[in-house]
């Protein structure tokens, strides 16, 4: 962990086997979530107290928290979606869904999976449509189809009021989609690159790819 102003390392922390690919941070910065493909691990990082974690076998996929920052979910090597307590750093629910996590609904009690059988963003995928999952029932309460469906994605990022979903594909262009109707809302110019990351700004006005 770095201090972005001063440039200097605060934390290192260890655990992974392999190198770990997929990072996320917690909304109150608490908590960081860490997954790699290459040793089948997922682990749940204090921030506050780094000597404190957990970890699981089997989860791949780039993880995703929750807006209170007591839920995180990520995708596993079986196609599935498991849900964690964070303060207790336990499993609570495993979803039968793809395994690619998009968020939660800004009030947390609704996770969003996308349609890609793959695990982004290391695998490429075709992406088709989005599913929601009620967290208290575990029960998948709609699913989304999009139009076109199909669409290459290897990367993936719901904006912050969840009305809008970016993917990026390995020749660089990126769709936004409107996530209730299904349909294409925007195309950006094509990078040339493949797109790894996206990130929307907590406002949802800006992209970063």
């Amino acid at each position: 962990l770095w201090n972005v102003e001063t440039q200097r390392e605060l934390l290192r922390l260890r655990g992974h086997e392999q190198e770990a690919e997929n990072l996320a941070f917690s909304p109150d910065g608490k908590w960081l979530a860490s997954s790699s493909r290459l040793d089948n691990t997922f682990r749940i990082w204090s921030t506050v107290l780094p000597a404190q974690t957990r970890s699981a076998l089997l989860m791949t996929s780039t993880p995703v928290f929750s807006p209170d920052s007591r839920r995180v979910a990520a995708g596993n090597v079986l196609g599935q979606v498991g849900l964690w307590d964070v303060e207790k750093r336990k499993l609570i629910a495993t979803l039968p869904s793809e395994p690619n996590v998009v968020g939660f609904s800004p009030d947390g009690k609704t996770l969003i999976t996308a349609i890609v059988p793959t695990p982004l963003p290391l695998t490429l995928g075709h992406i088709s449509g989005l599913k929601y999952w009620n967290i208290a029932t575990t029960d998948l309460n709609k699913v989304v189809t999009f139009s076109p469906s199909d669409q290459p994605v290897s990367a993936l990022k719901l904006s912050p009021d969840g009305t809008m979903l970016a993917t990026g594909d390995v020749a660089g262009n990126v769709i936004l989609w409107d996530v209730e109707k299904g349909t294409v809302r925007d195309r950006l110019e094509a990078m040339s690159k493949r797109i790894w990351i996206l990130q929307f700004t907590s406002d949802g006005k800006t992209l970063a790819i």
